[in-house]
């Protein structure tokens, strides 16, 4: 039996439609959560990592516990010490543990609010950003020169998970096509 060619193409796309089902274009606040929302590696003190969304924040209480996990951070230096010290495939892996964080009685993230908060988390024995431990020891930090602090700044990078990297160049690309089609609206 024959079927007719007007039947072949409402099938076509009743096929297509079933394909694409579950598939509805995303608003463009949609990726930008979905961006904010990928995993993203924390470290505990005692260096034991945690994979929660990044929109957490830069610190976070240990789930199940009442410690800090601040997030991981990678250092990009070509010359760093740390760059065969990875494991599991991935970078070395540090944390800038901020001493003006704390937990509560309760567990709940605190804060200090400070007037100079650089200062003061030095003098708590902190560092003012992010550094690669690395790096900070063949590093002469007195006397050292603004353009080189910068480039030390400049190569510590939060690590991002190989799997979260693939996730936002197609959130990045559903991003831009989603602007050009407003853009084409107006």
């Amino acid at each position: 039996m024959s079927v007719p060619a007007s039947h072949r193409v409402v099938w076509s796309l009743l096929a297509l439609l079933a394909g694409c089902r579950g598939r509805v274009p995303a608003t463009l606040e949609q990726i930008e959560a979905d961006q904010l929302a990928l995993p993203a590696v924390y470290l505990t003190t005692d260096g034991r990592e945690l994979i929660v969304p990044a929109n957490r924040g830069d610190v976070i209480v240990a789930p199940g516990a009442r410690e800090l996990a601040f997030r991981a951070y990678t250092c990009t230096n070509p010359d760093c010490p740390n760059r065969e010290r990875g494991s599991a495939g991935r970078p070395f892996l540090f944390t800038w543990p901020d001493p003006l964080w704390k937990v509560d009685e309760q567990g709940q993230l605190q804060f200090d609010v400070v007037p100079d908060r650089a200062a003061e988390t030095v003098r708590r024995g902190g560092l003012p950003e992010p550094t690669c431990p690395g790096c900070l020891e063949r590093r002469a930090k007195e006397g050292e020169s603004a353009e080189t602090r910068q480039r030390y700044r400049n190569w510590v990078v939060y690590y991002e998970l190989p799997e979260s990297a693939a996730r936002r160049k197609e959130l990045d690309a559903e991003h831009r096509n989603q602007l050009q089609k407003q853009g084409r609206r107006r």
